[in-house]
């Protein structure tokens, strides 16, 4: 529900506040957003198809129009399917409208996956083609093209494997393949993957924690070629969080650190230079991360339960970190993913329990139309 403009009994005003309206009936806080341009009272609005007109009003036959298509901070969380079994230092990733959790602590091979519906909400979760090995913590994943990968972790041992699945049409996987390794075992890294090329970043070998970058193609059969070493982090980081977005990579935080570094993506898949941007405002670790329409979203970690957002400039630096409505359970080793507008926060602990449960957020005004 929207509030535009009016009379506050002493003068026009330009204030626009909006709420949430809760299943019940009821709403959520009050939050301001953008004012329309002019103080005005006695105007009318109509709004359609994800805008909102304000038209006339005292002395006036101005009519001005904005898009309620995205809204930065988030309104609120919302509980949705949870999980089989409780788990953390899982990995997950969304593809084709089915999300997906892989490994983690109690359910070491496991692959559940469940579909989105238009609504955000999750259908059931259901088991599929489960890992060749277990991987109870740490490792990383994508989804390019038709095909899942579980790249390093540890269970035991550091672990350098990577395997692959091909996704199917209605969502179950195939069965998983071992490709080419990564150049070191790694754990508590993050990875990315952008146009045909895959990034594992930083983590812990048995160096300790390192700032190496590895990256390699990923073939139309599935496999992946030889890793190559390309630019290093400038310091050594682990248990961050990874986006990308446009031509760059974001790493975000890390285990005592609040730094956030991003770099462009050359021509053939090498990195240019990593470049230091707005930090966080507090040093964030074991949190997870999504990026959506130009802001990045950096979620829990460290036994918190905080949010913070920022916008995504066009040259890739990153505007100021704000703090938005926190994950309803502070946890770290979760895992989150992105679709269609609607973020997921799956899993994870706190220190004294583990989680099945699954919230979701939209960051989509939908209006209803009449």
């Amino acid at each position: 529900m929207y509030e535009i403009g009016g009379n506050n009994g002493s003068s026009y005003v330009a204030t626009v506040d909006y709420a949430p309206i809760n299943a019940n009936g009821t709403l959520g806080a009050w939050t301001a957003t953008t004012s329309i341009p002019a103080s005005t009272q006695e105007a009318t609005s109509v709004v359609y198809n994800g805008y909102i007109y304000e038209i006339g009003g005292s002395g006036t036959a101005t009519v001005d129009y904005i898009s309620t298509n995205f809204i930065n901070s988030i309104v609120g969380w919302i509980s949705a399917t949870s999980l089989p079994v409780a788990t953390w230092g899982a990995t997950s990733v969304e593809y084709n409208g089915y999300v997906y959790e892989m490994g983690g602590v109690n359910t070491t091979t496991t692959v559940d996956y469940a579909p989105i519906n238009v609504n955000g909400t999750l259908g059931s979760w259901t088991a599929t083609t489960p890992l060749p090995t277990a991987i109870s913590q740490f490792a990383t994943s994508v989804a390019y093209n038709g095909y899942v990968y579980e790249i390093g972790g540890y269970n035991g041992g550091v672990l350098a494997t990577v395997y692959y699945a091909p996704i199917n049409s209605n969502g179950t996987l195939g069965t998983w393949t071992a490709t080419t390794s990564l150049l070191s075992a790694t754990y508590k890294a993050t990875s990315v993957v952008y146009n045909g090329y895959i990034y594992e970043i930083g983590g812990v070998n048995s160096a300790g924690t390192t700032a190496t970058v590895d990256y390699s193609t990923i073939n139309s059969d599935g496999t992946i070629g030889t890793w190559t070493a390309t630019t290093n982090l400038p310091s050594a980081l682990n248990a961050s969080t990874s986006v990308i977005y446009g031509r760059y990579i974001y790493e975000i935080g890390g285990s005592g650190t609040a730094v956030v570094y991003y770099v462009p993506i050359l021509s053939l898949g090498a990195l240019g230079e990593w470049t230091a941007t707005t930090s966080l405002p507090v040093a964030i670790s074991s949190a997870t991360s999504v990026v959506y329409n130009g802001y990045v979203y950096e979620i829990g970690g460290n036994n918190v339960a905080t949010v913070y957002y920022a916008p995504i400039n066009s040259d890739g630096i990153v505007g100021a970190w704000t703090a938005t409505t926190s994950i309803p359970t502070s946890t770290f080793y979760a895992t989150s993913v992105e679709y269609n507008g609607y973020v997921y926060e799956i899993g994870g602990a706190n220190g004294s329990s583990t989680f099945s449960t699954v919230y979701y957020f939209s960051l989509i005004f939908r209006s209803i139309r009449s």
